[in-house]
């Protein structure tokens, strides 16, 4: 009579093996087992300021995007700002170079400094990170910190 038991137990843990739970979709359709662990570099602290939409030109900004300048990061490059004092944050694409003064390490759009809350002061302290994966090394001067 136990055989038939441990027949049943036995069936029964091996359809919970079997049955194939959802699991939350991978980004850029990488598989899950294959997609490395999500790490930071951070760029650096100091002093952001935003620009107007109308200056320098910038046609993106004028758009309503959320983009940035920066004097060496490649255009393109998404980095994650905030603010010091708040701890607001906000990601921007590096879509132009600046800013063009000596102590700010990078200039914001209008709406990406809205949601950072520094548009009545015009600057504020930050923190600048870069999305990266273990196979990337960080650009000269970074630091990769692990992003738990």
């Amino acid at each position: 009579m136990h055989w038939k038991w441990a027949s049943v137990i036995a069936g029964l843990g091996l359809a919970a093996c079997s049955s194939q739970q959802p699991s939350a979709p991978s980004p850029a359709g990488v598989s899950a087992a294959s997609a490395p662990a999500q790490q930071a570099c951070i760029i650096g602290e100091g002093t952001a300021s935003w620009y107007h939409a109308g200056g320098r030109g910038r046609a993106a900004a004028a758009s309503g995007e959320m983009v940035a300048a920066h004097r060496s990061l490649p255009l393109g490059t998404l980095v994650q700002v905030t603010t010091l004092d708040t701890g607001r944050t906000v990601t921007v694409r590096i879509a132009g170079r600046g800013p063009f003064r000596h102590n700010r390490i990078i200039d914001v759009s209008q709406p990406a400094a809205a949601q950072l809350g520094i548009l009545h002061d015009g600057v504020s302290r930050v923190q600048l990170k870069t999305d990266g994966t273990p196979d990337q090394a960080c650009p000269l001067g970074e630091t990769r910190i692990s992003a738990n």
